[in-house]
């Protein structure tokens, strides 16, 4: 009884004479855009920690256009373009900075 992706879809509510069949319609539709959005975002290393990042390609590439910047400005950089985004806690902005600036450096590698 399982749609695509093992998600059960709303005809199956409505087959079933579900007496809330609108609300498991909205429910699936809000699951499945909060689906498409975790699947856009990109992990990475951030205090031991996995976190989700989105837009980080696009981040990464306007960053790479400044040319050769020392760490602190490569830092502020990146976390500004960040917390465009992406909510960054102020007690954790070093932790996020350090871990973005490795990934950031592990980009390059791989790329280049």
């Amino acid at each position: 009884m399982a749609g695509a992706g093992g998600v059960v879809g709303p005809e199956i509510f409505l087959s079933l004479r579900c007496p809330d069949a609108r609300n498991a319609v909205r429910v699936l539709r809000y699951a499945r855009t909060c689906t498409k959005i975790f699947r856009s975002l990109t992990q990475v290393l951030i205090d031991g920690k996995e976190t989700g990042i989105d837009h980080l390609d696009w981040i990464f590439d306007k960053v790479k256009k400044l040319g050769n910047v020392n760490d602190a400005v490569l830092s502020k950089e990146i976390l500004k373009r960040v917390k465009q985004f992406n909510y960054v806690p102020t007690k954790k902005a070093n932790q996020n900075a350090a871990g973005l600036v490795a990934a950031y450096r592990k980009s390059l590698v791989d790329k280049g």
